[in-house]
């Protein structure tokens, strides 16, 4: 028998398509990064923010538990588009990201493939959750920024 999806959670993905129409703005809702205003340097911004989020939170980790933290395997959970997906790859021995639109780990295998990255592996919450999660070794680094007010 297989186990019947709630509804909120298809909503919630549905809504997650809808917003991936303009990926960048819906990870982070500032004007400039919206596809019609996006400056030139709109990207780099936008990577930027990443890596200093990520910096901030090992930094923080390694401050207060453990200055040698460097994780082997990462799961970045409501990973969109890979703003800290990338930044983790460089710190970790492998990243997996998992979000619920498949619009958003698309952009996020584009980015991933884009800056040459083998130590990442991508997939929706559904196949995380239903095929792959039994598959996987466990994780020594769980993170997930701006995502669970989001959850039903």
């Amino acid at each position: 028998m297989t186990p019947r999806r709630p509804a909120e959670r298809d909503g919630e993905r549905a809504r997650w398509e809808r917003l991936a129409r303009d990926p960048y703005y819906a990870v982070l809702n500032e004007e400039g990064f919206r596809q019609d205003r996006a400056a030139d340097d709109a990207r780099a911004r936008f990577d930027l923010s990443g890596e200093r989020d990520v910096a901030e939170t090992l930094g923080e980790i390694r401050r207060h538990f453990d200055q040698e933290f460097r994780p082997s395997r990462a799961l970045d959970f409501g990973c969109g588009v890979g703003r800290l997906t990338v930044p983790l790859a460089r710190e970790c021995g492998h990243v997996t990201g998992v979000d619920i639109s498949r619009t958003m780990i698309e952009e996020a295998r584009r980015n991933r493939d884009a800056r040459g990255l083998q130590n990442v592996s991508l997939s929706t919450s559904e196949e995380f959750f239903t095929d792959w999660s039994a598959a996987q070794p466990g994780f020594d680094f769980i993170h997930s920024y701006i995502v669970f007010q989001h959850v039903p």
